[in-house]
This record gives structure tokens, sequence and C-alpha cells, in this order.
């Protein structure tokens, strides 16, 4: 979008174009060629103008800027619209109809039917976040009655297993915090298994000429995204290198040691549970005719 004074100036190549002054450059990415059309459509009907000016400058800027008006004027330019058409005209030829595909067909089947039960699964353990959030506290405090007096940092999973152990002929009874920690680990690793199972696999198998550029991209974050929370959870895993920034507050400086990398596996976990669950969802929208 451009001021009506506009001074003309020439790049390397000799193309001309507008130097913006005192305007916004907006860069717009498609992959189809639909939606392409549409907003080229709408900026020759100059209607795509008359949505940005009300979407833009709504009262509240109006007032901010202390500006009684102000008119934006619209500014696509054909040969990239052109160069954008040809591009996706090019992307869309060569992409193959997944219906063509057996295994492919046989591998969204499989997510389709996992993501029934997906969701509830993630709202489950969401849930189990937040009472454990509400149980940092007592959780922290019941550890502090095992852990050695000398002890200042907490190296894996299975060091905790092995303390909780050796304290069980003691006085020591197990809390419900501790259980409800103990619970959550055991439910985000059954989580991810059946995550790496019932999507990492099957995506993996689906061909990547069936998808778009957001489908691949969507498929390598949810395959990146499983193996690393699969890793994060394993009982060797080192927890001095484990933190949450939302989590880090709710411990004290001196004992981030013993239990920052410990708390943090929930909230990281839970988190990219839930960002892989709308990933899935954004990929297999992407097919059509599905």
């Amino acid at each position: 979008m451009d001021e009506e004074n506009h001074q003309m100036e020439q790049r390397d190549d000799s193309r001309p174009y507008f130097r913006r002054q005192k305007g916004i450059i907006m860069a717009v990415g498609f992959d189809d060629p639909d939606a392409l059309e549409s907003l080229w459509t709408s900026f020759k009907s100059g209607k795509l103008n008359a949505a940005l000016q009300e979407a833009l400058l709504t009262p509240s800027i109006m007032h901010s800027v202390e500006a009684s008006k102000i008119v934006l004027h619209t500014r696509l330019f054909e040969d990239e619209y052109t160069l954008c058409h040809d591009e996706l005209y090019i992307q869309t030829s060569k992409r193959e109809n997944v219906q063509s595909m057996h295994n492919d067909l046989t591998m969204i089947a499989r997510i389709k039917e996992y993501q029934k039960f997906l969701n509830q699964d993630v709202m489950s353990v969401r849930d189990l976040e937040n009472q454990m959030e509400h149980s940092l506290g007592e959780f922290m405090a019941v550890l502090k009655q095992v852990f050695p007096n000398t002890m200042t940092k907490l190296q894996n999973l299975q060091e905790l297993e092995t303390i909780i152990k050796d304290a069980q002929g003691t006085k020591f009874k197990q809390n419900g915090s501790l259980d409800l920690y103990i619970q959550l680990i055991e439910r985000m690793n059954k989580l991810y298994q059946e995550l790496y199972i019932s999507v990492a696999i099957p995506l993996l198998q689906i061909h990547s000429v069936c998808e778009n550029e957001t489908q691949r991209k969507a498929k390598e974050c949810i395959v990146e995204k499983i193996r690393y929370i699969s890793k994060l959870l394993r009982s060797d895993t080192d927890l001095q290198k484990v933190s949450h920034p939302g989590w880090s507050v709710k411990v004290i400086k001196r004992e981030e040691g013993l239990f920052l990398g410990l708390i943090s596996l929930v909230p990281i976990s839970v988190e990219h549970a839930y960002d892989i669950d709308l990933l899935i969802d954004e990929y297999m929208r992407q097919f059509p005719d599905r």
C-alpha cells in the first residue's frame, strides 16, 4: 500500500518499483490458486482496499494516532500476480491425487481413526497438568523428605525412581502429588508411543507428491515434535538441560537443580501434544476429496 505521492526508482535489474514512504508492505503467500484469484479479483474491483481500510484503521487506531481521517491506497503488481499464478499452476499440476495411492489412503485412514481419540487424550493430560501445577508446592516438599541433605541436583528420572524405591522401607509414605506426577509421566510416555505408531509412522509413508507445501511443513513439524518429546521423556534424559520458562518461576533459585527439569517435563510434553493435535488437523484438512 502506497501513498499517492511516490517516487520511481530503478532496481539493479532495471525493473521499476515504487519506494514506499509512510506505507505498509504486506507479503502474502499462497498454495491455492483459487485464493490468489480471489485476492486479485477483490483488488481489481476495489473491495480489497475497502476491506483493508476497515480492518486496519479501527477507531482505536485513529484515536491513538490522533487522526480524524486516513485514506489507504492499495497496490498489487500485476507482474508479481502473474509470476505467483504461473508458479502455483506448475505446483498444482505436479501434485498427485492421493486417491490414486492405495497405501497413502490407508495411512490417512489410520490417522483419521486415531484422531477420534487424540483430542480427548490431550484434554485429559491438560487437566492432569493443571492439577499438577496446583500441587507443585506439596510435590517438592514431599521430595525434599527423601532427597539426601547434601543433594543439589537430580540428574534424571531414573535417579528419582531409585531414590523413591530406596525410601519405601523407611517411614516415607508416597503422597498424592507424587502419585499424580508419576501417573502424568506414564500417561505422556504412553501418549507419545501411540503418536509415534498411529501418526508418525503413517505420515512418513504418505508420498510427498500427494502433499502441498503446507502439509509437508506440518508433517515435518509433527514428526519432529513426537521424536523430541519421546526422547525427552526417557528415564536417562539429563534434567539439568530441561527448562520451561513458565514454570521456572515456580522454583526458588537454589533448588532449580533439584526440581526445575523434573517439573518442566510436564508443561513441555503437554504443550507439544496440544500443538501436534492442531497440526494433524491442519495436515488432514489439506487433502481434497478425502
